[in-house]
């Protein structure tokens, strides 16, 4: 006859209690790996280690009950998980690549219910526990993405602001080279100007020397010719001419000389 035990006022029988006391352990698991997994904190295997230590308490024979969880190259157990013959296992998959698996092991034998020795619940909570483990190294795995990018967008920004800032520096630098051209230039049109104006002042004053040199020949030259005309009036001689022819060449000679100097 089964047996009866009164619960917050509530009469139960010990089926029933047994049963209640089961789904609350169960749900102290969920509750308890919940909270693990909200710590931000926590490396992977440091989750794993802490919730390969809840585990046991939930299934219905902890004192038998042994656990290992492995996600990657991660790996947690607890002291007593062995493989034996009573074992639950449950996938932590989350691609082709990234392989998990919890596994669930009783030392001893019990007696067959809904899975071997396990409840059906018991496959619930495992495939839930599964479950809220695969969505974290999903999240985690996301977030590693995340901050990837992040870091590699904050590299490449200060790439790029060092290369602009470099191209800043060399565009400075051609300005200013380019306004020290500007002076020198100003400064070289300034000399030529100057020198322009020498050189127009120097072929002024050459004009006038040659001006002053070609009168004063030419003056000489007339009062020459002038003076020889008036040694030849009357009847001059044949030597008379000649000398006078020459001289008149030789004169005519020398001007064109100054002429062509």
């Amino acid at each position: 006859m089964a047996y009866t035990e009164r619960v917050c006022g509530i009469e139960m029988n010990g089926d029933i209690l047994h049963k209640l006391q089961e789904r609350i352990k169960e749900l102290t698991a969920l509750h308890k790996t919940a909270r693990i997994l909200q710590t931000q904190s926590l490396s992977v295997q440091e989750v794993l280690d802490e919730v390969v230590q809840i585990l046991p308490l939930a299934w219905q024979y902890p004192e038998i009950t042994g656990v290992s969880i492995s996600y990657k190259d991660c790996k947690s157990s607890t002291p007593n998980f062995a493989v034996t013959p009573w074992m639950q296992t449950a996938s932590l998959d989350t691609s082709e690549t990234d392989l998990g698996l919890i596994r669930v092991c009783y030392g001893e034998s019990r007696p067959i219910l809904d899975e071997g020795p396990f409840l059906q619940e018991e496959r619930e909570l495992i495939e839930s526990i599964a479950e809220m483990l695969r969505s974290y190294f999903i999240r985690q795995s996301a977030r590693a993405a995340l901050q990837d990018a992040h870091d590699k967008l904050e590299e490449a920004v200060a790439i790029r602001t060092r290369e602009l800032s470099l191209a800043n520096e060399a565009l400075q630098r051609q300005i200013v080279d380019y306004k020290n051209a500007e002076k020198k230039i100003e400064t070289y049109q300034r000399q030529l100007r100057k020198l322009t104006s020498e050189l127009s002042l120097a072929e002024a004053r050459e004009r006038r020397d040659i001006a002053s040199d070609l009168h004063d020949h030419i003056g000489q030259g007339l009062a020459f010719i002038k003076m020889n005309i008036s040694q030849l009036r009357g009847m001059p001689s044949f030597a008379d001419l000649k000398m006078f022819s020459m001289k008149s060449w030789d004169y005519s000679t020398a001007l064109s000389s100054t002429l062509e100097t």
